[in-house]
């Protein structure tokens, strides 16, 4: 199994280890609390450590995240004074970055680059576009068919949409689900 991880299983995974990503996984979803989903991500890891297993995602999930606090925090700041507010908050985004580093080390997640071949396939493929992916999950998606991804560990409901739409390079069709459909899985 050749699993992708896209950017919203890393907030999972850091939900309950560390204080930064405590403000943007805050519910559950699909009938599961967040320690459900934490729980069902921590047995995908285990099972995917497994030698003939591999995980992966793209330097863009880094970018997307970083992005991400940094605007839950500036929304969250609006009455401070913005002259100096934007570097300490780009810190703490930075901080989140260190740790979804840190997750990529501890659980084996290689990550790959993001390719011109990637950003070409998104701009060719009708299908992505007519399926209404934005422009980041179609890059996920490129990234995962060139990697030969047999799954997109996901929490977009956009990408679950397109379960088994999309074919890998090797031509086996990519699943796209959550922690518990992955878990089924390996």
């Amino acid at each position: 199994m050749r699993a992708y991880f896209d950017a919203g299983p890393f907030l999972d995974y850091l939900r309950f280890r560390t204080t930064l990503a405590d403000t943007l996984r805050t519910k559950g979803r699909r009938g599961r609390s967040p320690a459900d989903i934490s729980g069902d991500l921590d047995a995908c890891l285990e099972r995917l450590k497994v030698s003939d297993n591999s995980c992966i995602t793209s330097s863009l999930t880094f970018v997307e995240l970083e992005r991400v606090l940094y605007s839950e925090l500036m929304g969250k700041s609006r009455n401070v004074v913005k002259s100096n507010k934007a570097a300490f908050l780009l810190l703490s985004g930075r901080s989140l970055v260190d740790s979804i580093y840190l997750m990529c080390k501890v659980c084996n997640i290689s990550v790959v680059e993001l390719k011109v071949a990637d950003v070409l396939l998104v701009l060719d493929d009708r299908e992505m576009k007519e399926r209404g992916l934005d422009f980041g999950d179609s890059l996920h998606l490129a990234t995962a068919i060139r990697e030969n991804a047999d799954a997109i560990l996901t929490a977009d409901e956009d990408l679950l949409k397109v379960d088994g739409v999309f074919r890998a390079a090797s031509g086996s069709p990519i699943r796209c689900v959550d922690s518990d459909g992955l878990r089924g899985m390996v």
